[in-house]
């Protein structure tokens, strides 16, 4: 479709490219993208692939200009303080880590996973990558080190896995349901370029590997947790919750919730795949194929002297490991100093291992929630140090 450039110097004319500082070479120049009815002008460069840009301000100067294709006429124009060319989709332009809506750039907005409060939505390509990103109208593609993509409808976060890499700039093509990856990256010395062509295609399983979830902001106060404490990542159950890990402080976009367990000598993760390990009494086998052993405390911020107190249901969830015996792993549980459990045994309570077991209890937390686990049969061995792979807290409206 041709464009009418008859009022050049009018309501076509706007700066975007603008706001260049990077420390990586790809040169800056302007993109035009007519999608949709509209058409985009904006920054084409690629991404600084050390993030060492962003964080410090150094894009905000960049802007999106979006005009009626028919007419010209300009429908948003903003400051975006993004990293790379955007990507137009039948309804955003995501300009990374952004969304926007086509029509109007309203920015685009998600659920707080962990306040409930309406926040701005986000992506993040955390890892080192040096070129742009590709898309369709539910799937993100680019390089994060290996190759990412993030899932605009399930919006778990960005899933990456690194048996090949994206280039420096463009190689994924996306439609019908599938996405091509030749090899254009093969000359390249980074670790994983990997001469050989990938493609996806939907799979009704969930990735054996979590996704890492970007959302920037604050996590307080809490109005529903869901933490996997022994997990690599954030997933969603088959309720839509998002299961976040304990993260503090790795990168600027990331969702960071600053839990902080301490161990026995010798303690640490359990870490088994939930798509492979069966565990009985639960739809979140994922959860539960993961523990912490020998955890100590944990420290977990819940809200915030300003927000006040507030009424929570704190939900512990336990799972003993193949080859327990009942009376191997003896604890009590302490939420705030308060026994909630005591002399508990997963195994006296499940019956056998892989056994989904979860304990309820309901506490007004003005500020932190710390749960204490105190070995009753001692912590000088592996296999009798308490477990436990969940925690929830959820308000009380």
């Amino acid at each position: 479709h041709g464009v009418d450039t008859s009022n050049a110097g009018g309501g076509w004319t706007r700066s975007v490219v603008s706001g260049g500082r990077r420390s990586y070479e790809p040169p800056l120049g302007g993109a035009v993208i007519a999608h949709g009815g509209v058409v985009l002008f904006a920054s084409a460069a690629g991404a600084d692939k050390s993030w060492a840009v962003w964080p410090t301000g150094g894009y905000q100067a960049r802007a999106l200009a979006v005009h009626d294709g028919a007419t010209g006429k300009l429908l948003w124009y903003r400051f975006a303080n993004y990293r790379a060319r955007p990507v137009m989709t039948e309804d955003y332009v995501v300009a990374e880590p952004w969304a926007f809506d086509l029509k109007t750039g309203t920015p685009k907005t998600r659920q707080h996973p962990i306040t409930g409060e309406e926040a701005q939505w986000a992506f993040c390509r955390y890892n080192k990558q040096c070129g742009t990103f590709a898309g369709s109208r539910h799937l993100m593609f680019g390089r994060s080190r290996g190759i990412g993509y993030h899932d605009l409808l399930g919006d778990d976060g960005l899933y990456t896995f690194l048996h090949s890499r994206a280039s420096c700039w463009i190689d994924t093509s996306s439609g019908g349901g599938m996405m091509i990856k030749p090899p254009h990256a093969i000359g390249c010395k980074c670790e994983v370029s990997m001469p050989f062509t990938v493609a996806l295609a939907q799979v009704p399983q969930q990735p054996a590997v979590p996704q890492t979830f970007a959302q920037p902001g604050t996590e307080l106060p809490v109005r529903h947790l869901h933490l996997d404490l022994g997990g690599t990542g954030e997933r969603r159950d088959h309720e839509g919750n998002l299961w976040v890990i304990p993260r503090p402080g790795e990168h600027l976009l990331l969702l960071q919730f600053n839990a902080t367990p301490t161990f026995e000598e010798q303690g640490g993760p359990v870490r088994r795949s939930g798509n492979y390990t069966p565990i009985a009494n639960t739809k979140r086998p994922f959860l539960f194929a993961s523990a912490l052993r020998g955890m100590k405390d944990c420290l977990i911020p819940v809200t915030t002297p300003e927000a006040g107190p507030f009424r929570y249901r704190v939900r512990l969830g336990f799972s003993a490991l193949p080859g327990d015996q009942p009376g191997q792993r003896v604890f009590d549980v302490l939420l705030n100093g308060k026994p909630v459990l005591r002399d508990f045994d997963i195994m006296k309570e499940s019956g056998q291992p892989d056994y989904a077991v979860w304990k309820e209890f309901e506490l007004e937390i003005a500020k932190d929630l710390t749960v204490v686990l105190t070995s009753k049969t001692g912590t000088g061995s592996l296999d009798r140090m308490p477990l436990i792979s969940a925690v929830q807290v959820l308000r009380i409206e």
